[in-house]
């Protein structure tokens, strides 16, 4: 018998939630991260920044007792601002969301798992293509994010994109909390803001990116410079530890569902990646059976295909389309949707999969072994 119900590898957001979800439950989780709890912080708590949600996630966080103040949530936004298709920036109309600040999420998940007697933290770093047999666990969870630590098969552009991120305390600007976006000749460039800092971030391929805050302000005051206005300069913000920033997913191993940015890390133009990610979580850390384990490989793969449709359509419509690096990107997503899907629910039978639906999983299916 193993020793855990489930184990689950990471102590981002997404991990975090999984394994609070899993001990809500009733199961035993072993959580495994990178860092120790004593040092303070998660996986990724050495990284400040603001990310958006949609509203209504809100109210997915106060079942675990977290409040919008507590992450650094302030009003609702609904559109955004953006220079897409011509140089001016308009008002571009969204879904509503909220801002909040990454590392607040994570601290208050955080205070939850370290309390919780259904958790056993693990600090040991994990190898690459660890399984349940090696962790004593009947199911893994893999939520290291774009790492994706279980996965023999990564799809994602040859040459992919970079993010620089900056953060600064709100008290030390004057800008709004909008969401806001601007494309260049070799990527995009945003800004969005919580109660408690503001996060600037650049996103693209070459040396501009590549060099230093002082070369990353002058290109944006020359491709962008509106979205600096009540900033300081960037050599006095707070750089964060970017890393790939183009569309990547994997492909499970037997044994181990893929979650959050492990499974599709989203390209920031179209993404929710983090309220995704936590949605996720929630599914995962209560499947009982295989049957249940289709369902959600269905959803992934459903979310994934829908990702990449949009990503397209935003892609072609802005006015450095025929830019070689945009041109490069067009066509990698292009080909990957046309492409067959990789994902296990590509094989089960639609029929199948609306039976599940509408009627839930077979009687057996309580007792049944997790999918291998």
């Amino acid at each position: 018998m193993p020793d855990f119900d489930l184990a689950v590898l990471g102590a981002g957001p997404v991990g975090l939630a999984a394994a609070a979800e899993g001990a809500r439950l009733g199961r035993r989780v072993l959580l495994v991260m990178r860092y120790p709890f004593n040092r303070g912080r998660s996986d990724t708590m050495h990284a400040p920044r603001v990310e958006a949600i949609p509203a209504s996630t809100l109210a997915l966080l106060a079942r675990y007792g977290i409040t919008p103040g507590r992450v650094g949530a302030g009003e609702v936004h609904g559109d955004r601002w953006g220079a897409w298709a011509a140089e001016a920036p308009v008002a571009l109309p969204g879904r509503p969301t909220v801002h909040i600040e990454r590392t607040l999420l994570e601290g208050a998940f955080v205070d939850l798992v370290r309390t919780e007697p259904r958790i056993t933290v693990c600090d040991v770093p994990v190898a690459r293509g660890v399984g349940a047999t090696d962790l004593g666990a009947a199911r893994v969870l893999d939520a290291t994010g774009r790492q994706a630590v279980t996965s023999g098969l990564r799809t994602g552009p040859r040459r992919p994109w970079v993010g620089r991120l900056f953060w600064a305390p709100r008290r030390a600007t004057t800008v709004p909390g909008t969401f806001s976006i601007a494309a260049t000749p070799n990527g995009y460039a945003y800004r969005l803001a919580s109660t408690v800092g503001v996060t600037l971030g650049l996103v693209g391929r070459g040396s501009a990116i590549a060099k230093g805050a002082s070369v990353i302000d002058r290109y944006l005051s020359c491709h962008a410079p509106w979205l600096l206005g009540g900033m300081p300069p960037l050599s006095d913000m707070m750089p964060v530890a970017g890393g790939g920033a183009t569309v990547q997913w994997g492909a499970a191993a037997p044994g181990t569902i893929l979650i959050g940015a492990a499974a599709l890390a989203r390209d920031a133009l179209s993404s929710q990646g983090l309220a995704a990610g936590l949605s996720e979580a929630l599914a995962s850390a209560s499947i009982a059976s295989g049957y249940d384990e289709i369902l959600l490989s269905h959803r992934q793969e459903e979310q994934r295909r829908a990702h990449l449709a949009h990503l397209l359509q935003i892609c072609r419509s802005h006015r450095f389309v025929n830019e070689p690096i945009w041109a490069e990107y067009i066509a990698f997503l292009e080909r990957e949707a046309r492409a067959p899907s990789l994902s296990s629910a590509a094989f089960v039978d639609e029929g199948l999969i609306g039976l599940i639906r509408r009627k839930g999983r077979p009687q057996s299916a309580a007792t049944a072994r997790p999918a291998s």
